[in-house]
């Protein structure tokens, strides 16, 4: 019989626990954060580096940002630091080569609501650099979590001079 009560199960239970907590956080972070912004970018297209993503961001409307200098990526970062890099640092980015783009979807009112986004003419001189974007809602056969989200993606990306331009699809995600 296993009797919980001695001191060496209580330190086996412990022991167990932090292995399967670590293991959990691990892969939870890793999915977040190594998770394609646009899988299968179509040709001539570039995704730049994503700097973080996923479902909860903490801003409630919707917006699209250029971030060019240091004091808006400040601001940027102490208005989602709270919900996005929790435990983590401020990723240091050089503005006089990069620019950040933040993508926000707003508040949702359920899980399963996310986006794509992948840039375009980023190497055509005299081109605007396009920000495609795919905002997807979840379809009435979904599952989803009944809580409020956020959806988000930050992406650096080389900075060019370009003009840059928000192109949004909205799309249903069959879930059949």
């Amino acid at each position: 019989m296993f009797y919980m009560n001695t001191p060496r199960n209580k330190t086996l239970l412990v022991i167990i626990f932090l292995v399967v907590a670590g293991a959990l956080f691990w892969f939870l972070k890793a999915k977040i954060t190594t998770a394609p912004i646009y899988p299968g970018l179509p040709p001539g297209t570039e995704e730049g580096e994503i700097i973080r993503q996923g479902p909860r961001s903490g801003v409630a409307e919707a917006k699209n940002l250029v971030i060019t200098t240091e004091s808006e990526w400040l601001k940027t970062f102490f208005e989602i630091a709270p919900h996005v890099f929790v435990g983590d640092y401020m990723p240091p980015i050089d503005f006089t080569k990069e620019i950040v783009i933040a993508v926000f979807a707003g508040q949702k009112p359920n899980g399963g609501y996310g986006f794509g986004a992948y840039l375009s003419g980023v190497r055509q001189a005299g081109s605007p650099i396009v920000v495609h974007i795919s905002e997807n809602s979840p379809g009435p056969n979904c599952v989803t979590e009944q809580v409020l989200t956020t959806p988000y993606a930050l992406l650096k990306v080389p900075k060019t001079g370009q003009r840059i331009v928000f192109e949004i699809k909205n799309s249903v995600v069959d879930c059949k």
